[in-house]
């Protein structure tokens, strides 16, 4: 290496690298005294920096950096010829560049040089290149030297990290950090009772309905003290954090920091107190599911229409749309409190839908919430979830066992991939291709088959839960007309979960031009609306002419308003 600046001719462009191993390094003074060293070079050389790249928060070690990240751009616009031969890269020294084996390290700056690309390193105040080469020992002993410390971080890590795992399998606290609504006291854990009720509190509301948001700005407004002291306000983020945190039913997911970044090794069962029942703690993350496949938005401040997503029109198929014509001030209250009706949204935005019948909204929210449906089909409705339940659990153990075997087939592929002698075999890296794009295509289906037996299970409990329900809401109707307020977020929070289970019982809601609307449930039977009266249908045997029997039973009277004892 020559401390003097080569004679070859000044490029068209300086490039300063920074890197930082992690993201926490930033806020010390790496970064400035990395750049400040770079500019400092790049003058006593007669250059001027053009571009600093950044790689903050990502490793060399197993060349972490040149696979992702600024470097890794570099790379690819050195390769393409974006970056012109003689431009200069400057670091602080080699091992910002790489911790790899020396001789992965050694091929990455040979990549470099051979494509004209010259390397200034300011701690040594030298610039290598293509005829720097004949001090090769001491960059291989330079780059050695890194790779090592990388290595010896990383297994005292691991050391680490096994004499606290097992303290930590016995209940023993590894830190005194924990969760917010616990305390370390002479070497163990303690519940904070009070936050321990608010945890408690939230999961609750969740699963009655609430949003994170809702939840977040009820805390907020009953004056309840944040727990973050960097941000002290309740949002909706660490709502969701707390939701997916398995620390509430006692599990401890410890990560473990090396030069790779922080990796998450094995789940420790019974680490902390539990402060909520884990059957509770389930039950929110399918509920979280079902929300996040059938995400939708705030719907006004009461969620008017229960049959969102329900109701469709029998002529075009589209859904049918919610409206609210209560308003009249020809009237002396100002109100028409029957005049909210569903109208098919194709037909009102003129897209070719000739069905314009206004369906009175009441009359079919009024049966349901009435207790219009039979009880039989509420239940076989959860029978019906059940059954969909287990045939996905099915799925899933038969795409776990396919996903084991092609887990193992990689694994074989790889190891022959690593025999020198069969390394260059082009079948073994289309079988290893095809193994990949197996395992990507069962991991989607794992992803789905999983969605969809918790939205299963979600819905059972829907099912079930859904006659309980029903009545409170006809309870509320009636401390409405006592005149007793109701807020907002509690009106909200139940009818959202009411939308919730009905989707549960309920397959459609069927409005049809001669204005009669049909509701089928999850079991079959269907309900008709033919003027003010539900009929109750029911499909028989076939007869001796290979028609279906069909039997209709008066079901009740349509109403505007719901009885209330």
């Amino acid at each position: 290496m020559s401390n003097k600046p080569p004679n070859s001719p000044v490029p068209a462009k300086a490039y300063a690298y920074i890197r930082l191993s992690s993201a926490p390094q930033a806020l010390g003074d790496g970064e400035r005294r990395q750049l400040r060293a770079a500019k400092e070079f790049a003058k006593r050389h007669g250059l001027a920096i053009d571009e600093t790249l950044h790689d903050i928060g990502v490793s060399a070690y197993r060349s972490g950096n040149s696979r992702a990240g600024a470097l890794k751009s570099f790379l690819q616009m050195v390769e393409v010829g974006t970056i012109s031969r003689g431009s200069l890269l400057i670091v602080e020294s080699l091992d910002r560049l790489t911790r790899d084996k020396a001789g992965d390290a050694l091929n990455l700056l040979l990549a470099l040089t051979e494509a004209g690309i010259r390397i200034g390193i300011t701690g040594q105040d030298t610039i290598l290149n293509e005829l720097s080469y004949r001090v090769l020992h001491s960059v291989v002993s330079d780059l050695e030297r890194s790779h090592g410390e990388s290595e010896h971080k990383s297994l005292r890590s691991k050391g680490n990290w096994e004499a606290k795992r097992e303290k930590a399998k016995k209940g023993v606290p590894v830190t005194r950090q924990c969760p917010l609504w616990l305390v370390v006291k002479r070497g163990k854990f303690h519940v904070l009772e009070d936050r321990a009720e608010i945890v408690r509190r939230i999961f609750g509301m969740y699963v009655a309905g609430i949003g994170r948001y809702v939840i977040a700005s009820t805390l907020h407004a009953e004056g309840i003290p944040p727990w973050n002291r960097r941000k002290p306000i309740w949002h909706a983020s660490y709502i969701q954090k707390l939701l997916h945190n398995r620390a509430v039913i006692g599990e401890y997911l410890p990560e473990v920091t090396t030069e790779e970044g922080r990796k998450r090794t094995e789940t420790i069962p019974n680490y902390y107190p539990p402060v909520i029942p884990k059957e509770l703690f389930d039950l929110a993350q399918d509920v979280a599911t079902t929300r996040a496949r059938k995400q939708a938005g705030r719907k006004g401040k009461r969620y008017s229409n229960l049959f969102q997503k329900l109701a469709t029109c029998s002529s075009c198929g589209g859904s049918m749309r919610f409206l609210d014509r209560t308003r009249d001030k020809t009237r002396k209250d100002g109100v028409r409190p029957w005049a909210r009706y569903l109208v098919c949204g194709n037909a009102l935005e003129g897209q070719g839908c000739k069905n314009r019948q206004h369906y009175n909204y009441l009359l079919l929210e009024n049966f349901v919430l009435a207790g219009g449906l039979s009880d039989v089909d509420v239940v076989a409705a959860a029978g019906v979830h059940s059954e969909t339940a287990k045939q996905q659990v099915e799925k899933i153990e038969a795409l776990e066992a396919q996903l084991t075997k092609v887990d193992a087939a990689i694994q074989r592929t790889l190891k022959l991939l690593g025999n020198e002698e069969l390394a260059g075999l082009d079948e073994l890296e289309s079988t290893l291709v095809g193994h990949r794009k197996k395992q990507k295509e069962l991991r989607e289906q794992l992803t789905t088959a999983r969605a969809a037996a918790a939205e299963a299970r979600q819905a059972q409990e829907d099912s079930m839960q859904f006659r309980h329900l029903r009545e409170l809401e006809r309870r509320a109707y009636a401390e409405t007309l006592e005149g007793i307020n109701m807020s907002d977020e509690a009106v909200y929070a139940r009818r959202v979960r009411i939308a919730m289970e009905m989707k549960s019982v309920i397959a459609s809601a069927v409005c049809q031009e001669n204005h009669m609307v049909t509701i089928t449930t999850r079991s079959g039977t269907a309900y008709e609306l033919n003027g003010r009266e539900w009929t109750f249908v029911s499909k028989g045997p076939k007869g001796p002419s290979g028609k279906q029997s069909v039997s209709r039973i008066f079901a009740g009277r349509a109403v505007t308003r719901l009885e209330v004892d």
